[in-house]
């Protein structure tokens, strides 16, 4: 039986920048408590370049938002990156939306006793809150929480133990050519690339084993697999 790995961040849903609309509110609240006008564009400019280098490896959330806030302040605030991390969660409910015919899927997978779970770049609880909001899943396993990210093997080596079977049994889906098609693939994985946003495939990258541009082909083509073996 087929057991299936996702991506969450634009693979089973999209947050609507929800990270920057929480740093933005959270340092014009400071920012006025101190007294003087917050610069919005500003935030948002400083918070997306710290999530950049979180995104890319290159510092650990803590230190981005660190990095964030010192741009923002001039100095360090400890209290800030709590509030930020805080409200950010809080806000999972409002900003964060299911892709089409994710949910759908989901029901799918469950109605033919697929087991699934999420492996994702990021940071906890934020993604799990986040897979949360869109259905349930045997395990969430977020790359800060881990201690290994996308696409390195490690990362995908969690995934297996998570379902608790081989790579040769798992499907992954996900958006990114590099650490969902690129890792997935590197392990001996069935690398399903959710092309939903119509973007050309890197050609210098190994070509996923499926592309799909909505979830209800992967039902499809799931279901198609498992009778194929019977």
């Amino acid at each position: 039986m087929i057991a299936v790995g996702f991506d969450f961040d634009h693979t089973l849903g999209i947050d609507n920048k929800l990270e920057r609309t929480a740093f933005v509110q959270i340092a014009a609240a400071y920012a006025q408590a101190d007294g003087y006008m917050p610069d919005d564009a500003k935030s948002a400019n400083a918070i997306e370049a710290a999530l950049a280098k979180f995104r890319g490896g290159r510092l650990c959330v803590e230190a981005a938002l660190d990095e964030a806030f010192s741009v923002v302040f001039g100095h360090h605030h400890a209290q800030a990156v709590e509030d930020f991390r805080d409200l950010a969660i809080a806000m999972v409910p409002r900003y964060v939306e299911a892709l089409p015919g994710v949910r759908e899927m989901l029901v799918c997978l469950d109605e033919n006793s697929m087991r699934r779970a999420v492996l994702t770049n990021g940071w906890s609880p934020l993604q799990e809150t986040k897979a949360a909001a869109v259905g349930e899943f045997s395990a969430v396993l977020v790359s800060e929480r881990i201690g290994h990210r996308k696409p390195f093997p490690e990362a995908f080596f969690h995934l297996m133990d998570a379902l608790q079977t081989d790579a040769s049994d798992i499907w992954f889906v996900g958006d990114d050519p590099v650490s969902d098609i690129g890792g997935a693939l590197s392990v001996g994985m069935t690398a399903v690339w959710f092309n939903w946003e119509e973007r050309p495939y890197p050609a210098e990258l190994p070509p996923p084993s499926h592309t799909i541009a909505h979830m209800d082909e992967l039902a499809a083509l799931l279901l198609c697999h498992e009778r194929s073996t019977l």
